[in-house]
């Protein structure tokens, strides 16, 4: 900001001093100022527009390489459910016409090591939240819950570049039934989580969903954007 200012002024300044500049005079000044302008946004906090992340083109060959999506190919109802889901917890619509090919009832068992395709991930990236007033798109990846941690840890750290953290908290719960209205303590909750992850250099892990416990963490987040910008927050959702 201060060398932004100082040329501002030391060009504010010689132009007082000069007769009146010619027109070629007139445009360096506005490209000038135009340029300062541009330089003020980019390092602004505030300024609202999105900057996105400088990516490596193989980035994306890395992510299909490295990581895996499991496809349900073998649909088992679970009993007595209105929604008429399988037992690997997706609905009957988000199935393939594969996973039909036999009729199961209940009763039969599924495992996902078996019951379950894997393919290269096709789900990696950046979200582009409408109200998201943070100036660094948040990315996201899908994978299989058998990932190597290793490669995980890989791409957080190296890929996704976040810092290393001294601890992990983790908040989850509380989906159906977690009803934060009559908590007086909640303003001291949210400061306090806030601060334990910051003076800790944690990474916060919630579930990603805008209910229960995750709700509470969005919102302590919300109120301390400026102070919670170096401080990881991490949605895991099956």
């Amino acid at each position: 900001w201060g060398s932004s200012e100082m040329g501002s002024n030391s060009q504010n300044e010689e132009k007082n001093d000069q007769a009146p500049s010619t027109r070629q005079n007139s445009s360096n000044s506005r490209t000038t100022r135009r340029s300062i302008s541009s330089t003020m946004q980019r390092i602004n906090p505030l300024n609202p527009i999105k900057r996105r992340r400088n990516k490596n083109k193989s980035e994306g060959y890395y992510i299909t390489d490295k990581f895996e999506r499991r496809e349900c190919a073998k649909f088992v109802p679970q009993a007595s459910d209105i929604l008429n889901r399988c037992k690997c917890g997706a609905e009957s619509r988000d199935h393939s016409k594969e996973a039909f090919r036999t009729n199961y009832e209940a009763s039969e068992p599924w495992h996902p090591h078996v019951d379950a395709t894997s393919f290269p991930t096709n789900a990696y990236g950046e979200i582009n939240f409408m109200a998201n007033e943070n100036d660094i798109l948040p990315l996201y990846l899908r994978c299989a819950m058998d990932t190597d941690l290793a490669d995980l840890s890989e791409l957080l750290l190296e890929k996704w570049s976040l810092p290393k953290p001294n601890l992990l908290i983790s908040v989850f719960g509380g989906h159906s039934k977690f009803d934060s209205s009559g908590i007086e303590a909640l303003p001291d909750i949210k400061n306090g989580l806030v601060c334990a992850a910051k003076s800790t250099k944690a990474w916060l892990f919630t579930s990603g969903v805008n209910h229960g416990v995750s709700n509470l963490v969005g919102d302590a987040v919300a109120m301390k954007r400026s102070f919670i910008d170096s401080i990881p927050v991490i949605g895991v959702n099956c």
